[in-house]
């Protein structure tokens, strides 16, 4: 296993910790993974977010398994090729469709039977706090079998930030031992967390950072606005990738807020508000800010 720094005393010789991240996988009949424009559109969103994230982990103690589809078009295939030496993650090519139980023998293929074993999803398109996994093997101390779940995060949409508290995120890692019964994180529906009951934690700053695109609209953009910079620090997002802290408006929507300054001195404080409220969703949603 990789060497970790101080902060990665808690796992030891006979525990392991896997992220695991499907990156085109087989998965039900649908050939959309073997597209070259999607997978085009992934590999810069895996470069730019999941990858550097992962890279940055405070605690290396961990390995990294990225499932491919064994289909994937050689020009693809030598790109990733390159990510491997960059980021030091380890290719699982698969030739078959991805299910918990062909998670479940690859890992059971790296590790004893017996071992205390971690493991934690990441999408290919989103990343993690520089100390989740530090985070993760504090908080999983002790918690044989269990699952584990940090609440607060982020979204990363169209440019703009916006905290996200979810209980049922994504962001998910489990403890449990290596035996038969071994089913990794991916076996239960995170959504539905009265079903696992995970470890909540709150952490102060967000623990992930989803990116909504035009390729994920199952995931809704949910949240409060902050601050740009704040969370590019956190998560090191190139700075093409999100919009400045000054946000200028276009003449359309000066015009659409000087609107309110009319109202008449008495009017109502609730219908001020209210249309305030009503201009700023219209523009954050709508994409109208000047370039």
């Amino acid at each position: 296993m990789p060497q970790g720094a101080a902060t990665c005393d808690i796992i030891d010789a006979m525990m392991s910790h896997f992220i695991l991240t499907r990156f085109n996988p087989r998965i039900g009949e649908g050939l959309r993974g073997l597209d070259e424009d999607w997978l085009e559109a992934r590999i810069a969103l895996f470069e730019d977010f999941c990858a550097p994230s992962v890279r940055r982990q405070t605690c290396q103690d961990f390995i990294w398994l990225v499932f491919f589809d064994v289909r994937t078009p050689p020009a693809v295939r030598q790109r990733i090729d390159e990510l491997v030496e960059r980021f030091r993650f380890e290719p699982v090519w698969l030739d078959g469709e991805f299910s918990v139980r062909v998670a479940s023998e690859q890992l059971r293929r790296r590790c004893q039977l017996g071992d205390l074993l971690i493991t934690t999803s990441l999408d290919n398109d989103d990343a993690l706090h520089p100390r989740y996994v530090a985070m993760a093997h504090e908080h999983l101390e002790g918690a044989l079998p269990g699952f584990l779940s940090f609440p607060h995060g982020a979204q990363l949409a169209y440019g703009h930030f916006y905290r996200r508290p979810y209980l049922g995120n994504p962001f998910l890692s489990r403890l449990e031992r290596v035996d038969d019964n071994l089913s990794t994180v991916y076996d239960v529906a995170h959504w539905l967390p009265q079903n696992y009951r995970p470890k909540f934690v709150w952490t102060r700053e967000p623990a992930w950072l989803q990116i909504v695109h035009g390729d994920n609209l199952a995931n809704d953009l949910r949240g409060v606005w902050v601050r740009p910079s704040s969370m590019a620090r956190i998560f090191d997002i190139p700075p093409d990738r999100y919009a400045p802290d000054e946000i200028r408006l276009s003449a359309r929507w000066r015009r659409r807020l000087s609107s309110l300054t009319s109202l008449a001195p008495t009017a109502d404080l609730r219908r001020r508000l209210g249309a305030l409220r009503s201009v700023f969703t219209s523009f954050v949603h709508s994409g109208h800010a000047a370039a």
